[in-house]
């Protein structure tokens, strides 16, 4: 029976390095920040799950992007266009 050897498996640091800055996330604030002001949510990008997501009326509501949270945010407070 072989031994297994971490020294075979791949490294999780192997692939292409790091950008040398971090993100800004410019844009991401800009939106949540019109959103806030717009509609009184508190608003957020989850850069883990790359999900919008806003707290509003009660409910925690999700979008794949900044337009259907924005949908969600207004069903969540019982608005209709």
């Amino acid at each position: 029976m072989k031994k297994f050897d971490t020294a075979d498996w791949p490294s999780a640091h192997s692939g292409p390095p790091w950008p040398p800055e971090p993100p800004t996330w410019e844009i991401e604030r800009a939106v949540a920040q019109r959103l806030r002001r717009q509609y009184g949510a508190v608003v957020w990008y989850g850069r883990r799950t790359r999900r919008w997501w806003a707290y509003t009326g009660g409910r925690l509501v999700e979008g794949d992007f900044p337009a259907h949270l924005e949908a969600g945010i207004i069903q969540a407070r019982g608005w209709w266009p």
